[in-house]
């Protein structure tokens, strides 16, 4: 004889895990929902930083201007060491990113330009220079890759070519802290007749000992001069 079918057996295996769209655990969805980004805010207008920023040299030689150059190291200066050290702090975090990156490593040669460091700096940790540089006329440039003519500072190189990692710039400005400002202005005129007497000058030469080289690199000095304050 069949029995008759009990009621429908329930087993209760606790309370249902609910699962969100992805089949992952809803306590676990929120790891992956997309965070908003938080941007530092901006330097205010007309602050030191802006104005640096705004002004500074790319780090090309073809497209550097001593005008800017001269100008920026003039303005730190005289805003004074603390200043310029908290500007330059801040300008590497207004250069880390977006249409302001090519001028980030300009600080390298900002630092070069207003901290005097006794027996001369060594050249950045950047890559190679281009192009190639005969490296025994280094001990005549104590600030490579600026070197000067007439008080005037010219970018020697068109680039690097980086292999590596490069140097933090923030090591750059933490060695500034310990250096003294230069105590006098850049010079903010002569400055074509300063690029006519670097291209003619035997340190240029023996950089450049090639002469077809040797030629472009005095059209690019040359072309830095064009622009004056």
């Amino acid at each position: 004889m069949t029995l008759p079918a009990g009621p429908p057996q329930i087993h209760d295996r606790g309370p249902r895990r609910t699962r969100c769209a992805r089949g992952i655990p809803f306590g676990l969805c929120f790891l992956f929902l997309p965070i908003p980004c938080i941007a530092a805010d901006p330097p205010a207008a007309g602050s030191l930083v802006s104005r640096i920023v705004e002004r500074a040299p790319v780090f090309e030689g073809y497209d550097y201007k001593c005008a800017d150059m001269v100008w920026v190291v003039n303005e730190l200066r005289k805003a004074g060491k603390d200043e310029a050290i908290r500007a330059l702090k801040q300008y590497v975090d207004e250069t880390a990113f977006g249409e302001r990156k090519p001028q980030r490593d300009s600080l390298f040669l900002i630092c070069r330009c207003l901290f005097e460091k006794p027996g001369g700096w060594t050249p950045p940790t950047l890559g190679a220079p281009a192009p190639t540089i005969q490296k025994s006329a280094l001990t005549k440039l104590p600030v490579f890759p600026i070197g000067y003519s007439n008080g005037v500072p010219f970018m020697l190189i068109s680039s690097y070519r980086l292999g590596g990692v490069g140097e933090n710039p923030r090591e750059c400005i933490k060695l500034c802290e310990s250096l003294p400002m230069r105590d006098s202005d850049l010079r903010a005129e002569g400055f074509e007749a300063a690029a006519r007497a670097l291209v003619s000058s035997a340190e240029f030469a023996e950089l450049y000992p090639d002469a077809k080289v040797r030629s472009e690199m005095s059209e690019m000095i040359l072309a830095q001069a064009r622009q004056e304050t």
